[in-house]
């Protein structure tokens, strides 16, 4: 009877969504390795995972996904609903213009009449209505009132278009990332800021996203210009940012940035923005100074390691007296979002083999994936695959 010396399997995620990609893979019959466990050793062959969604605000009470269309200048409207996969302004218009071909709206699909562009500078949308490329006389329309989605964008002040041009949001675009919520109860949006040493205070709500250090400070800021309180609008008076090496964020109150005289006062408590942010003693601040978070940031919600755990062999690992069914750690980088993917083991070389005691009859394989803080990873657009040899 000849033996088999390795099995090579493979698992794939084809969800074509933003989020988990844990799944199981089930075989048409078990395999059969003997009557008793048996010692083989497991590795990866290989590791592709989409980049994971790192610094994720949420609030599990926004919508911002819901947006209408019109072809006849407003008379009728068409409601749209994003879905979890639109995770940018790009698959946003991308969205639009298709439900727009579907209903036939377009002379050409291939030129379609609503655009939307992002200055990399300002950080400003910009949408362009051009009704010549509908197939039949008519008005394009856009709307962006029906949902937080105007907020969005950047656009506070006129939230519907009705005439063919090209219109610029009126404050940065913050978000790049639509509907990642952590945890229902969590909310990690809010923040106060004063001009008057905290006798009264303006509220900030971010919309729920990816966001960084500066996109933080742009909002606070924007805000406060849009109240009228810089005597410069290029030079404001708070300043927050992040020591990449310490993971520290720091903020700075300058009151003589005021265009008259006041105190500036910043509030991280009014909700979990002060954990995120690093501000866990202290959280008002109604003086001017440079001051330190005590404690590193939580702006990263994934970590630097991911680690895939497979249920189904046996016992891979044995950790503090306890059985850990970690494969391989693999580790990441998750300071920003891409389009390109984790690739696992570098180089095209195979991982080092665990040795374990697999189950005389496998009928499944349970794949999961564990970020840094112990929660199942989340991953942005894209597929996973894992390959895996079990070896004799």
């Amino acid at each position: 009877m000849s033996t088999i010396d390795s099995i090579i399997l493979e698992y794939r995620s084809t969800q074509a969504t933003l989020g988990v990609r844990d799944g199981t893979l089930t075989f048409a019959s078990p395999i059969i390795f003997g009557e008793s466990k048996q010692p083989m050793r497991v590795r990866v062959l290989k590791c592709v995972l989409p980049r994971s969604i790192p610094n994720v605000i949420n609030c599990g009470t926004l919508n911002n996904r819901t947006i209408r269309i019109s072809n006849n200048g407003g008379v009728g409207w068409t409601t749209l609903t994003m879905s979890a996969e639109v995770t940018n302004y790009s698959l946003l218009i991308a969205a639009i213009n298709a439900e727009a071909a579907a209903l036939a709206w377009w002379a050409n699909p291939l030129f379609p009449g609503f655009s939307m562009t992002l200055n990399g500078i300002t950080r400003r949308i910009t949408i362009t209505l051009d009704s010549t490329k509908l197939a039949a006389p008519g008005q394009l329309g856009l709307d962006l009132a029906v949902s937080d989605i105007h907020t969005t964008l950047g656009f506070t002040v006129v939230l519907s278009f009705i005439v063919d041009g090209a219109f610029t949001g009126d404050s940065a675009a913050l978000l790049n990332s639509w509907g990642v919520y952590l945890d229902s109860t969590f909310n990690n949006t809010v923040i106060r800021i004063s001009n008057n040493g905290g006798v009264a205070w303006q509220a900030i709500a971010l919309t729920s996203g990816t966001y960084s250090p500066a996109y933080i400070n742009a909002a606070i800021n924007y805000v406060a210009d849009s109240l009228g309180w810089w005597a410069d609008s290029t030079d404001p008076g708070f300043s927050l940012a992040k020591n990449l090496a310490t993971q520290e964020v720091y903020l700075t109150i300058d009151s003589t940035k005021l265009a008259a005289i006041g105190q500036l006062g910043i509030d991280f408590s009014q909700s979990d923005i002060a954990y995120t942010l690093g501000f866990s003693a202290t959280q008002t601040f109604i003086a001017d100074a440079t001051v330190t978070a005590d404690v590193p940031s939580h702006l990263d919600t994934q970590g630097q390691v991911i680690n895939l755990q497979i249920t189904g062999l046996g016992r891979l690992r044995l950790e503090n007296s306890a059985s850990d069914n970690t494969l391989v750690t693999i580790p990441v980088s998750s300071s920003a979002i891409s389009t390109s993917d984790y690739i696992y083991p570098s180089g095209g070389v195979a991982a080092t083999a665990v040795e374990c005691l697999v189950q005389p009859t496998v009928p499944a394989l349970s794949f999961t994936f564990i970020n840094a803080r112990g929660n199942n990873a989340l991953f942005s657009l894209g597929d996973a695959v894992v390959e895996i040899e079990l070896i004799r």
